[in-house]
């Protein structure tokens, strides 16, 4: 009997201990965005992030609308599906679908053991990833988790677009941020680049469990951005 006893305080200290790594991890959600390119309206972004069991999904799908969709017709669709054990992400599949009038661009992969396999712009690739490797879709809960717990660094090895590629984000600040769906405490990032020609910020809210409400994209004199118009989370 006192066997059984410690078998089951085990089994419930390792449960405890399981769901408060797993509370680290991003809650489900779903979001639309207003989409910008140098300040002027372009289009709108549907983000969706959901569990089922140990598995994730996040779909992200961005639409032109207005004079830009007549004159582009410009839809990304994109969808990442892996699984998470305690903090530990890790890839399953991710797929990219970039289509606009004059062209098609899809990045498609598939994670194994210490493997990635896929087809980009229509090259095949097979190349070995550490441990640790994430997609680009998994990024982002990658560093929503990192903020919930305090982490000092946010380095990232990611596989993009059929190369292994590393990802540093520097905290800039704290900010307080007024949006269509409201204010956010958030944590400002921007990725650490060697090529000063691109510049990318992260506004990352701790109402939404640190996903990013607010997006800025800068190369070649054009600025693209990303804010959040209204959001639904799950308790």
């Amino acid at each position: 009997m006192l066997r059984n006893k410690l078998l089951g305080l085990s089994l419930l200290i390792l449960a405890q201990t399981f769901s408060s790594v797993a509370m680290s991890l991003p809650k489900e959600s779903s979001a639309v965005f207003n989409v910008t390119r140098n300040g002027t309206g372009v289009g709108y972004l549907e983000t969706s992030l959901k569990y089922l069991g140990q598995t994730y999904v996040y779909s992200k799908f961005t639409q032109s609308t207005g004079l830009a969709k007549l004159l582009t017709k410009a839809r990304i669709t994109e969808k990442v599906e892996g699984k998470f054990a305690g903090e530990r992400l890790i890839p399953v599949s991710y797929s990219f679908d970039q289509s606009t009038r004059k062209k098609q661009v899809t990045d498609k992969a598939r994670f194994s053991g210490n493997r990635a396999s896929g087809m980009y712009k229509g090259n095949a690739y097979s190349i070995q990833t550490p441990a640790n490797v994430l997609d680009r879709g998994s990024l982002e809960i990658a560093v929503a988790r990192d903020l919930q717990l305090n982490k000092p660094q946010l380095q990232y090895n990611v596989m993009e677009r059929g190369k292994l590629k590393q990802y540093i984000f520097m905290r800039v600040a704290n900010e307080r941020l007024n949006t269509p769906a409201g204010a956010f405490n958030t944590v400002k990032l921007e990725v650490k680049r060697d090529d000063q020609s691109r510049k990318t910020t992260y506004w990352m809210a701790k109402e939404l469990t640190f996903l990013p409400v607010k997006m800025l994209h800068e190369e070649d004199g054009d600025v693209i951005g990303s804010e959040i118009s209204k959001f639904t989370i799950k308790p």
